[in-house]
């Protein structure tokens, strides 16, 4: 179990430097495609894009079959991620509204051991959310927020002396918010940076057909730097 509160903020300092990086190459290699003026940019219509981040979950452990409960808070599985997203935006003036769906890929766990040995481990996976967006230009850069829904795979395990693990999986779902800026590079190509907090709520894991279980109210916290190709 790490502290997910420093892993983000260092993520978050690494993502900012490399979305500046990366929109300064993008400028520099494509200055004669550059909308001008900047008051001129249209975010209208549809893209497709691609993300790269860090997410940190959390799963605070709660009832379970063992008593007087589990030794430990909370397993945090974190790690890198990657996935697709798309949407579709709408400008009335410098507001614009719009849709996104996201697919972000990752095969992260966290583990405690305690005397036996006995061994609980949470993996979280694949994870999927549709969320609305809203946000005010400035020519081309546009601050924006959302919300939504959000889906994430996740399997608990638990092993005991050596013997084989009992597992349980289930696709949680929740509610997510964020928040973000998006800088337009031309009229076909913008750069993103994204943080998004998801709550998935309780959920009781029955391991195999055993009388065995666990519950964890899960928590994910995702920063992504993507880029847009806009139609």
């Amino acid at each position: 179990m790490r502290s997910s509160r420093v892993k983000i903020v260092g993520i978050a300092t690494v993502a900012c430097a490399l979305w500046g990086a990366s929109a300064a190459l993008a400028v520099a290699g494509d200055n004669s495609n550059l909308t001008s003026p900047m008051s001129a940019y249209d975010w209208n219509g549809f893209y497709l894009g691609a993300h790269a981040g860090y997410r940190s979950a959390t799963g605070d452990a709660g009832n379970s079959s063992w008593s007087p409960g589990l030794p430990y808070g909370s397993l945090d599985p974190d790690g890198l991620i990657g996935g697709f997203h798309a949407g579709y935006d709408l400008q009335v003036q410098q507001f614009v509204f719009g849709v996104r769906g996201n697919l972000t890929f990752a095969d992260q766990s966290d583990s405690f051991t305690a005397a036996g040995p006995t061994t609980w481990r949470l993996e979280t996976g694949t994870q999927g959310s549709l969320v609305g967006r809203a946000g005010y230009a400035f020519g081309n850069v546009l601050p924006y927020v959302t919300a939504g829904i959000a889906v994430l795979d996740t399997q608990a395990q638990y092993s005991q002396l050596g013997l084989p693990a009992v597992s349980d999986s289930n696709t949680l779902t929740g509610w997510t918010l964020g928040a973000g800026i998006e800088y337009g590079v031309n009229d076909w190509l913008s750069l993103t940076l994204d943080y998004s907090f998801a709550d998935y709520g309780t959920q009781r894991f029955q391991y195999s057909a055993t009388p065995l279980f666990s519950t964890y109210d899960t928590k994910s916290h995702t920063l992504t730097f993507g880029t847009n190709v806009r139609f």
